[in-house]
């Protein structure tokens, strides 16, 4: 008898199927149900372990370093700080004020060493020993190192130095005093690390401490060179170019001068031996004779200049030259003296309209044309004492009286008529101001040795419609 297949329909399947597949979610959904749990219980667990955790929090006066497991480990990050900055300053240093711990229960955690040493380095209170650099007795800068104070001294001295040989300025005190015009000192003590500064600081500091501008007014006497010698760090050049527009050559008494001057802290002094030739004035010999008018010269033996070679140490302020110290000098050229035979007879004054008044008692020692270091004589010279008297030769007006540094010194003008002015240069002394009226022979000024000058004497020019003329041709 054979056996009869039983032929499922298509709606029969399908219904196994979906059932099957429902049962399938049912059990994934027990499993699911049963893993969420173990993990909210895991979880649980988890956290009440943690809450009940205790972390010791490290501070370091009232900030706050971070959280370390406990007080051993706290001290083990404090250790470690202090190596790590002994390692990076180059020298021992000592803890000022402990850090403080704190055991809490945060909740936040351990922190990583790494973030607690670094927050401890920044934040640690500490003295080390380190060099005081003291200026005139005043505290300048603060370094750490005796390396870093030579470094920074050799460098100021370097600028100026043309061996630029290192000098041990920390362990020998004596090279201070060499080197440096001021009272250096270099004191080696403990201080607190908020005290240390920066080389480039001091380096910065050492270069300048900036710049001053102060307005500086004209007296009497005073020329181009003199005023410069009174600033340390102002030449010649720096007031041409401070005073652009002004006629330095010719200073007037009251006159304005801008000047800035730039002070350093510190002036490097050098020395320098050197061998250089140098010439030697020839003396000038005056015979006089009462027979002759003062408008009488004769020069009787010419002059010559000699010659010697120098042996000196060169001393220099920051590169300008302060003074010279003689060592030795060898005459390689004997001067000759100047022998002039001069009148000494004063001609008595004429009245004559044109004729002007001889402005002075003395020696005339210089005539109008004459060959003067590259230039024309453009006048008279008349020699007497400092002090002795100078006279208007002529009636007329002060045009003019000032200070001309580059070479009449203390010098007046007079206006007369027909064109014609007389100027009078070196005077020590002005007795008039611009505007004076002044008749023949009164007196002006005292005669001196001001400007571009050599001796005791004054200038005289006598000048028509701006040429200059011979004086003696119009002075009697």
């Amino acid at each position: 008898m054979s056996k009869q297949c039983k032929v499922k329909s298509l709606q029969e399947v399908q219904r196994e199927t979906i059932r099957r597949e429902n049962q399938k979610k049912a059990e994934f959904k027990v499993i699911l149900y049963i893993v969420v749990g173990i993990l909210v219980t895991v979880a649980g667990i988890i956290f009440f372990l943690e809450s009940g955790r205790k972390e010791c929090l490290l501070k370091v006066k009232d900030v706050e370093i971070g959280y370390v497991r406990n007080n051993d480990v706290a001290m083990e990050m404090i250790e470690k700080a202090k190596v790590q900055l002994e390692t990076e300053l180059g020298t021992k240093i000592k803890i000022t004020e402990q850090p403080s711990f704190e055991i809490v229960s945060s909740g936040k955690g351990i922190d990583k060493d790494e973030i607690i040493i670094k927050a401890l380095k920044e934040n640690l209170e500490y003295e080390l020993s380190a060099y005081t650099i003291t200026i005139d007795s005043k505290p300048f800068g603060v370094l750490v190192n005796a390396k870093d104070i030579n470094q920074v001294l050799n460098d100021l001295k370097n600028k100026f130095d043309d061996k630029k040989e290192t000098v041990d300025f920390v362990s020998d005190s004596d090279n201070l005093k060499l080197w440096f015009k001021e009272e250096v000192v270099i004191l080696n003590e403990s201080v607190k690390k908020d005290k240390i500064d920066k080389i480039e600081t001091i380096t910065a500091k050492l270069s300048g401490s900036g710049t001053k501008v102060e307005v500086y007014e004209v007296k009497e006497g005073d020329t181009i060179s003199e005023i410069a010698s009174h600033y340390d760090d102002i030449g010649l050049k720096d007031i041409v170019d401070m005073n652009p527009g002004i006629n330095l050559d010719k200073l007037k008494i009251g006159q304005k001068l801008n000047l800035s001057t730039s002070k350093t802290p510190l002036s490097v002094i050098t020395k320098e031996e050197k061998t250089y030739e140098e010439i030697i004035p020839k003396a000038k010999e005056i015979s006089k004779l009462d027979s002759k008018p003062l408008t009488y010269k004769k020069v009787v033996k010419e002059g010559k200049e000699g010659k010697k070679t120098v042996t000196a140490n060169i001393i220099k302020i920051n590169g300008v030259e302060e003074k010279k110290e003689v060592i030795s000098q060898q005459v390689l050229v004997e001067p000759i003296t100047e022998v002039v035979i001069v009148g000494t007879q004063k001609i008595s004054e004429r009245s004559s309209p044109g004729i002007y008044a001889m402005p002075a008692v003395g020696a005339i020692t210089s005539k109008f044309g004459e060959q003067r270091e590259g230039h024309i004589h453009q006048g008279i010279d008349i020699a007497n004492d400092v002090g002795t008297s100078i006279y208007a030769a002529g009636n007329g007006t002060v045009s003019e009286t000032g200070y001309d540094a580059g070479g009449y010194g203390n010098y007046i003008k007079i206006k007369h008529s027909n064109g014609f002015e007389t100027l009078y240069g070196h005077l020590s002394k002005i007795k008039v101001s611009q505007g004076d009226k002044v008749t023949k022979q009164d007196k002006i000024g005292l005669m001196g040795n001001t400007g571009r000058s050599t001796g005791s004497h004054v200038h005289v020019e006598v000048i028509k419609n701006g040429k200059k003329l011979n004086p003696l041709n119009y002075v009697r």
